[in-house]
């Protein structure tokens, strides 16, 4: 089993981003690989990765602004856009929404969300769910509240990554 973890590194005015420093914290090794993205909507640059690697598992990373827990977003939304920007759709025939198909341990330390917002974050969701519906593979997404401890963060990615090698079921069976 290949597994897929992504982060992306800093945008806006934030001159650092969570999710990067957790991607690096992780170290590859068999059956896992990490990339950190540039903070774009940009479906090839994902679908190139994708196609590159063919991970059986995707994880994706992102930053939020606040909250205190790591958000597990249960689905992505076709649509984005940059902020006081009309949205835009993802994909033109594709559903309004797509599930997340990977399942992450839930505890003191989560909460479910069902809204990921409209930004990147989003679009890399909706365009990383279409690639592993197409094949077959699992998909979660995490969101990581700015402040959040980055070595905490890549303590719990490890888990879900051990939690996804067990073959645990899906997230929208928490959902």
């Amino acid at each position: 089993m290949k597994t897929l973890v992504y982060g992306f590194g800093p945008y806006e005015e934030f001159d650092a981003n969570i999710s990067e420093s957790i991607v690096r914290a992780l170290a590859p090794g068999p059956g896992v690989v990490t990339e950190v993205f540039d903070v774009r909507f940009d479906r090839d640059m994902f679908a190139r990765v994708l196609g590159r690697h063919s991970p059986d598992v995707v994880i994706g990373l992102g930053q939020h602004r606040r909250g205190r827990k790591l958000r597990i977003e249960g689905r992505a939304q076709n649509l984005w856009g940059r902020r006081g920007e009309p949205l835009r759709r993802v994909s033109e025939s594709g559903p309004e929404h797509r599930l997340t198909s990977l399942r992450f341990p839930l505890d003191a330390r989560t909460t479910v969300s069902r809204d990921a917002g409209t930004y990147v974050c989003n679009f890399s969701m909706y365009v990383c769910l279409e690639y592993c519906a197409a094949r077959g593979s699992r998909y979660g997404f995490i969101h990581v509240p700015r402040g959040y401890d980055p070595a905490a963060a890549a303590d719990y990615v490890r888990e879900a990554i051990h939690h996804a090698g067990a073959g645990v079921a899906t997230i929208s069976d928490q959902t």
